[in-house]
């Protein structure tokens, strides 16, 4: 049996046993064999990959140093284009990408002035069809504008969007003059709250988002007509509303830091129990301003339209009595 020596691995030129199955540095086959190099002068530097020849050759050779300078070079403006288009990419995306613009993007005052006119000709004309003025929410804390649902369904997409253009418009009116406002309510109610004062403070402290549209299903008492809600729009989906309706956004986009629509539905059956008749009117009413709460694009609309007729005019009797100790009578 032959002793072990050592001989120079002929891949990579390293020191190897001679007898070893492999070499322990490049793992090239050693066993049973004795290289025999083609070309002994250069078997004592390792065989550079073909790919970075031109980049690991001696720097003796003509040439070499301005290739590799030329490929730097040319390799630095190819990651500089490929950041230019990213951000030129990044840039148009953002901008047509719905949510990734503020707010005050889609208020009325990015809209033509037309339009918002055009909004304020068709709500006059249904506010003195109906003698329903402009209204007020609980204590004045947003503007209301009352539309039938017979004429909301009758108006085109875009007159819709006109009406809430001239809703939110309305802000800055109100505010400047709230006693108007708050008295052609007063006479339109019959009535007020006795802090009269503190309704004239909320009404000129409006912020922008403090108005709605509510449509719904016409009804008359006492010779008044009035609005029995089935849809709010407002400052808070307006935005929403807008874009769905300009069919820029076809999808429900949860907002953040609210309920869900889920859990505005899991509380209403909470409130209401098995037996909705059975339920007190403080959780009626509770329940029937959740359920008002789910939007129509909601997967919870539908199960929810189910539940609101079964408690809507009771939960409308019991909001109006629990007002009764603060209203002033004739």
């Amino acid at each position: 049996m032959n002793s072990p020596t050592l001989i120079n691995c002929p891949a990579c030129g390293a020191q190897v046993s001679n007898q070893a199955p492999s070499c322990p540095r490049c793992g090239q086959p050693i066993s049973g064999r004795t290289y025999q190099p083609s070309i002994p002068q250069q078997t004592s530097q390792p065989q550079t990959p073909a790919m970075f020849q031109q980049y690991s050759e001696p720097a003796t050779k003509s040439g070499v140093g301005k290739k590799l300078g030329i490929g730097c070079l040319a390799l630095f403006g190819f990651f500089v284009v490929l950041a230019v288009i990213g951000s030129m990419i990044s840039s148009l995306h953002n901008r047509n990408t719905p949510g990734t613009q503020p707010a005050a993007a889609t208020s009325y005052l990015s809209y033509p002035k037309e339009r918002v006119q055009s909004g304020e000709k068709i709500y006059k004309g249904i506010e003195a069809k109906y003698k329903m003025p402009l209204g007020f929410t609980w204590m004045a804390k947003e503007i209301s504008l009352s539309v039938p649902i017979d004429e909301w369904n009758a108006l085109s997409k875009e007159d819709q969007i006109n009406v809430t253009l001239y809703g939110e418009s309305l802000i800055s009116q109100v505010k400047a003059n709230p006693r108007k406002y708050i008295d052609e309510w007063k006479r339109r109610t019959g009535g007020l709250e006795t802090n009269y004062g503190t309704f004239v403070d909320n009404a000129s402290h409006l912020c922008d988002q403090c108005w709605q549209v509510v449509v719904g299903k016409l009804v008359k008492d006492d010779g008044k007509f009035d609005i029995i809600e089935e849809e709010t729009i407002g400052g808070e989906n307006a935005e929403a509303f807008r874009r769905q309706t300009e069919k820029k956004v076809i999808t429900y986009t949860e907002p953040a830091n609210v309920m869900s629509p889920g859990d505005y539905l899991s509380e209403a059956k909470k409130l209401l129990g098995d037996n909705p008749d059975a339920a007190s009117d403080d959780d009626v009413v509770k329940a029937y301003f959740y359920l008002k709460e789910i939007p129509p694009s909601a997967p919870e609309y539908k199960e929810a339209r189910g539940i609101i007729p079964r408690i809507e005019r009771r939960a409308i009797r019991a909001a109006k009595k629990s007002l009764e100790p603060y209203a002033t009578t004739k």
